[in-house]
């Protein structure tokens, strides 16, 4: 069994040692659209360019869903290994694994369906419209890679291994690239082809990760009893995350502001009507806030960002979506 103890040495050590792999993960999880981006930029031009950056948030929106599904499934597992109760591990595994197949039916279903209404709740402009569509619709069809991958390795995180996900996916990252190329290059399929080369890349990181885990982790195999559908465990995995705050969009403002003035955009939950000569002179200032009022009571929170390439903002500025 290849299963680290996380419960012994130094705290600080471990925690580093984990969570480094975990934090380079995440970023090679990124590098999907990125690349897309740039290749398709480079090789395409600058309207399959903002076709395939137009669809930026809703593909991160998607991403760090699965991500944070995946990791919470991972939360239970990680507590009986910790706890030295194999038998409750692998009942939880076999759960989550249940679980992410009916999410993954769900969200492929529900986004491939929805694909076209929210391009055009998004206002992507007409000439760039179905450049996007194909592009996202692929990326959609493709969440049950997607969440093969985010669970398996949080499994394997909770086990103690946070670096074979990060190879994995280093591999698959660079497999990307090479098909995005082939793709676009010697099959002449265009967007679709940045899109099939990360679907087809991730669901290559997933089925790898699975078979080194059948080879190396004799500790994952169940028996029947093990492998029964648990509707307590699903209640558990489900309730993973769950802060128990009421939160209610339709008391959400949210406003640009900058040295130059402010502009609303959004009041109690809904898109606003804004003067376009106000907003560029608010957002070409050097430092801009982004105030979101929940509407919730008197505290309140700053959180730092930082911006993209101009190049990249650019050609996206152009296609206000």
């Amino acid at each position: 069994c290849m299963t680290k103890d996380l419960t012994q040495g130094s705290p600080m050590g471990l925690i580093v040692r984990f969570a480094l792999p975990t934090l380079l993960g995440m970023l090679f999880q990124q590098l999907y659209n990125m690349v897309d981006t740039m290749i398709v930029g480079k090789l395409l031009g600058a309207s399959a360019l903002a076709a395939v950056g137009s669809t930026g948030s809703i593909n991160f929106f998607v991403i760090g869903f699965c991500m944070g599904l995946c990791g919470g499934f991972a939360i239970p597992v990680a507590q009986r290994m910790g706890a030295n109760e194999p038998s409750k591990m692998r009942r939880y595994v076999a759960n989550s694994a249940y679980l992410a197949a009916l999410f993954s039916l769900l969200l492929t279903t529900a986004t491939g369906l929805l694909c076209r209404t929210i391009l055009t709740v998004m206002r992507t402009p007409a000439d760039i419209f179905d450049n996007a569509y194909t592009y996202i619709f692929i990326i959609f069809m493709g969440i049950p890679a997607t969440i093969l991958y985010n669970l398996l390795a949080g499994i394997l995180r909770s086990l103690g291994d946070s670096k074979t996900p990060v190879v994995f996916l280093a591999l698959s990252s660079f497999l990307n690239i090479f098909l995005d190329f082939a793709l676009i290059l010697w099959f002449d399929a265009g967007v679709a082809g940045a899109a099939i080369a990360t679907v087809v890349s991730q669901g290559i990181s997933g089925v790898a990760c699975l078979c080194y885990m059948a080879k190396k982790y004799p500790i994952l195999r169940m028996s029947r009893e093990e492998r029964r559908l648990d509707i307590h465990s699903c209640r558990v995995l489900c309730a993973m995350g769950y802060s128990g705050e009421d939160f209610n969009p339709d008391k959400v403002d949210v406003a640009f502001q900058s040295q130059a003035g402010s502009v609303q955009v959004c009041a109690k939950g809904r898109g606003l009507d804004f003067d376009e000569d106000l907003a560029k002179r608010v957002l070409t200032e050097h430092d801009v806030t982004i105030a979101i009022t929940m509407g919730e009571g008197d505290s309140s929170c700053t959180c730092w960002g930082c911006d993209l390439t101009y190049e990249y903002v650019k050609i996206n500025g152009d296609y206000r979506t």
